[in-house]
């Protein structure tokens, strides 16, 4: 993985409670390298449930500069069967035009009006 989402106990690394995949952005998105790092993703947080036994896992993933998907892995009671589930979803403004994804008219005209 790219990133590993855990505890730190004082100076030392604890427990794994997440992972992290990123993609630079490409002329055109390339799905099946995102679908393999969705996988991977899949089975790092399955194999975290099992071996903490916590009772869910969260993972992330980054294509380009702009866009974040949250997941969340979590094991179904009494099976080693494991849902994850995309919680979440954001895509970052590439340039002032786009930043009302983040915002509405009302907050952008009284930050101008502030400055």
């Amino acid at each position: 993985p790219d990133a590993i989402i855990c505890q730190i106990d004082q100076l030392k690394w604890g427990l794994s409670m997440g992972f992290g995949e990123v993609k630079l952005a490409e002329p055109t998105c390339n799905a099946d390298v995102l679908g393999q790092d969705l996988i991977r993703l899949a089975m790092l947080g399955r194999k975290t449930l099992i071996e903490t036994k916590l009772e869910a896992s969260l993972s992330f993933q980054i294509h380009g500069i702009n866009n974040l998907n949250i997941f969340i892995a979590k094991m179904i009671p009494e099976t080693r069967i494991v849902a994850m589930v995309e919680v979440g979803s954001l895509t970052f403004p590439r340039s002032m035009e786009e930043l009302h994804i983040l915002t509405n008219r009302t907050v952008l005209k009284k930050t101008n009006e502030n400055i």
